[in-house]
Formats: structure tokens, C-alpha cells, sequence
């Protein structure tokens, strides 16, 4: 009975996935940020940037939102640089503030189911960028 109460006291306090760090990947051109916003995202995105400087889009992917403040910035931090966004999943509150405010916002006029797969090229290949 304790270790039923022990495990289930270590199950609630585990905080969920989507609590997580907005993690950040470059693929090529590509800047793909996906999860929950912080608050540490300006920074972070900067610093990408700065050493990946052939980044002409960025993908928002699979974001609940989260520190409206840090998806403010980040968005202001895309148009400054003249980037483009495009969304893969779904990008709520604070990630749409990213997103749309980049200079260019690109969005998928047509997504096959098949092509929701993990590998966002496939989606960024149909919307043709």
C-alpha cells in the first residue's frame, strides 16, 4: 500500500510534457521551434541566429503557447530579421504571437493526412517553401 501511494504521489508531482522548454532544432534553412513557451525563447532564438545565419524561415510546431511577453519578443525578434513563419501542428497564444509577426506568414492551403508524419520537411515540402 505505501509503494502504491509512493508511486502515485511521484506521478502527480512529474510535470506534464508540454511544461516543458520550447525546444529549438536547425535543419538546413530551417529554424524549428516546437513546445511549450517559457520565457527564455528571445534569447535562445537570438543565439541561433547569430550561429546559423543561412535561417530564412522558421517553423513553429506543436505549441500549447505559455509566456505571452517571450512570444511577443520572439515575434518582434523574426521581423526585425526579415524572417518567415509557418506553423506545422498546432501554435496557441503566445506561439501564434511568434508566428504571426513575422514578415512573412506562410500557411498550408492544403495538408494531406499522410503527411502529418514527425518530419516536418514533409509539410514544409507541400506548402512549397
Amino acid at each position: 500500500m505505501r509503494q502504491t501511494i509512493a508511486v502515485l504521489i511521484v506521478l502527480v508531482a512529474l510535470p506534464p510534457k508540454e511544461s516543458l522548454a520550447m525546444e529549438l532544432k536547425v535543419v538546413g534553412n530551417q529554424l524549428i521551434l516546437s513546445g511549450r513557451v517559457v520565457g527564455d525563447e528571445p534569447g535562445k532564438v537570438k543565439e541561433a541566429l547569430a550561429n546559423s545565419p543561412e535561417i530564412d524561415i522558421v517553423i513553429l510546431r506543436n505549441s500549447s503557447g505559455g509566456d505571452a511577453p517571450a512570444g511577443y519578443q520572439t515575434g518582434e525578434l523574426l521581423r526585425e530579421r526579415g524572417l518567415r513563419t509557418a506553423v506545422s501542428g498546432h501554435c496557441y497564444s503566445s506561439c501564434s504571437r511568434c508566428f504571426s509577426a513575422a514578415a512573412l506568414v506562410t500557411l498550408p492551403m492544403i495538408i494531406r493526412p499522410k503527411t502529418l508524419t514527425s518530419a516536418s520537411t514533409d509539410i514544409i515540402t507541400l506548402m512549397g517553401i
